[in-house]
């Protein structure tokens, strides 16, 4: 509605200045008597009705121009921008890298818990399972150590349990050799050689019994108090 009222304003303007013009023109012909008078009366009205008419079609033509979209809007419009998100790379490791990775796993994996060469989740002291009398003190994410004794160090399963079978004073005795962690702090004399104290501290390790001669694995035994 709105659209048309607008395009038929213009005609509606130009008609009525024609109609006045020629209204003009008509009283101008028929009152006036001298020519010269009655001329300049109808070209005057002609010409300003040619100057409404232009100014009104003019006017027409700015509107309309300013409501026209420019083209650079329709572009955009038609066409957006899309943006693309960078696909992220992964570097490439070498095969030989990823097979040892592999081989890593699978060991791990094969070990059974506690044994030599697999990490400590829990620390505190364990117990060889193999050597009863063989304990260790091992602190959480450290690698359980082999058992090491008399004999040659050997791949080993530690618990924290004291192994069944064996009496509980046959365990704090063979806990107390050379070599060994003391599981309670005090005073210790030699087995082999009483007048020989020594003062320990809990998680340390028990050393050989010093005498007059060279040192030797010893049993050390806890005084009662």
């Amino acid at each position: 509605m709105n659209t048309r009222q607008e395009n038929s304003r213009p005609i509606i303007a130009t008609v009525i200045c024609v109609v006045c013009m020629i209204a003009i023109i008509v009283l101008a012909a028929t009152l006036i008597r001298a020519n010269g008078t009655r001329n300049f009366v109808i070209i005057a009205a002609v010409v300003v009705a040619i100057v409404v008419i232009w100014n009104i079609w003019s006017k027409k033509r700015v509107v309309s121009d300013t409501k026209k979209p420019s083209a650079s809007t329709s572009t955009i419009t038609e066409n957006p921008i899309i943006e693309v998100p960078s696909q992220v790379t992964t570097p490439a490791f070498p095969a030989e890298t990823l097979k040892e990775t592999t081989k890593a796993a699978h060991k791990s994996k094969d070990k059974p818990k506690n044994s030599t060469g697999t990490v400590c989740l829990i620390g505190g002291h364990y117990y060889c399972l193999d050597h009863h009398e063989r304990s260790i003190h091992i602190d959480a994410g450290k690698k359980f150590p082999p058992c090491r004794g008399a004999e040659k160090p050997h791949s080993a399963i530690w618990s924290m349990d004291k192994p069944t079978g064996v009496k509980p004073i046959e365990i704090e005795i063979e806990g107390m050799r050379t070599g060994s962690i003391c599981i309670e702090s005090g005073q210790y004399f030699c087995k082999d050689h009483p007048n020989r104290v020594i003062n320990m501290m809990q998680d340390k390790r028990f050393p050989p019994c010093q005498g007059e001669g060279k040192g030797h694995s010893a049993l050390w035994v806890l005084q009662k108090e």
